[in-house]
C-alpha cells in the first residue's frame, strides 16, 4: 500500500512538474532585461530589453519601466508594442545616474503589459553604485591679520563631503603656542552625502603668542 502510494506521488510529481516546465518554456510573449556588456562604468547606465512574440498571432501591448529616484530614463515611455507572430524586438535603455544617489544596491524593473493592461511579465535588474568617499577641506581665509594685539583669532574650515555615503569626520586645528606645542583642537561631525559643513576654531592669544609678528595654522 505504501509502495503504491509512493508511486503515485512521483507519477503526481512527475506530471506536475514536466507540465509546469513546459508552460515556462512555452509563454506567448517573453521579455528580458539585460545589461550591455559592452557598457563602461560612468554616469550613463545602458540596459537592453528584448521582447519575443511566440504566438501565431500579433501581439500589442507597452512596457514600462521603473527605477529609484535619481535614475532619469532617457527612452519615451511607455513602451509601444506591435509584434508580428514569431518576431522579436530588441530595444536599447538609457538611463542618466544623477550624482546624488547614494551607494548600494539598486533595482530597476520592467513590466509587461497586454492590450487589456493586465501585466504579463516583469523582470528586475540589479545595478550597485559604487562607494565615494571623497572629502573636500578648504580654509575660509587663507591670510588672518590682526589689527590689535590682544585679538582673538577665528578659523574657518570648510568640510564639503562629495562622496555619496554620509561620513563621519575629524577636523583638527594646531595653534603654534610656544608655551605648548602639543595645543590641538578637535572637532567631529558627521557629514551627509553632498553635504557641506563649517568647522569654526576660536583661540585668544596667550603673551608669547601675541608678539610673534606672523605664524602658520595647521
Amino acid at each position: 500500500m505504501c509502495a503504491l502510494k509512493f508511486k503515485i506521488l512521483i507519477g503526481f510529481f512527475f506530471i506536475f512538474f514536466n507540465t509546469h516546465f513546459s508552460a515556462q518554456q512555452n509563454e506567448d510573449v517573453v521579455m528580458n532585461l539585460e545589461k550591455d556588456k559592452t557598457a563602461e562604468k560612468s554616469r550613463f547606465l545602458p540596459l537592453v530589453l528584448s521582447v519575443k512574440n511566440n504566438k501565431s498571432v500579433s501581439f500589442n501591448g507597452k512596457i514600462k519601466i521603473n527605477a529609484p529616484a535619481g535614475f532619469r530614463l532617457l527612452n519615451a515611455t511607455p513602451l509601444i508594442l506591435d509584434l508580428k507572430p514569431d518576431e522579436s524586438r530588441y530595444i536599447p535603455i538609457k538611463f542618466a545616474i544623477n550624482d546624488e544617489v547614494k551607494a548600494g544596491l539598486s533595482v530597476i524593473s520592467a513590466q509587461l503589459y497586454n492590450e487589456k493592461e493586465t501585466v504579463i511579465s516583469k523582470k528586475n535588474i540589479n545595478y550597485t553604485i559604487e562607494v565615494n568617499n571623497s572629502l573636500v577641506l578648504t580654509a575660509y581665509n587663507t591670510l588672518i591679520y590682526r589689527t590689535v594685539k590682544n585679538q582673538e583669532i577665528s578659523v574657518k574650515i570648510r568640510v564639503s563631503n562629495s562622496g555619496n555615503i554620509a561620513q563621519s569626520v575629524s577636523v583638527v586645528c594646531k595653534f603654534p603656542e610656544p608655551a605648548n606645542s602639543n595645543l590641538f583642537f578637535e572637532q567631529i561631525a558627521t557629514l551627509e552625502a553632498k553635504k557641506d559643513s563649517i568647522f569654526t576654531f576660536n583661540y585668544k592669544f596667550t603673551k608669547k603668542l601675541k608678539n610673534e609678528s606672523h605664524f602658520t595654522l595647521n
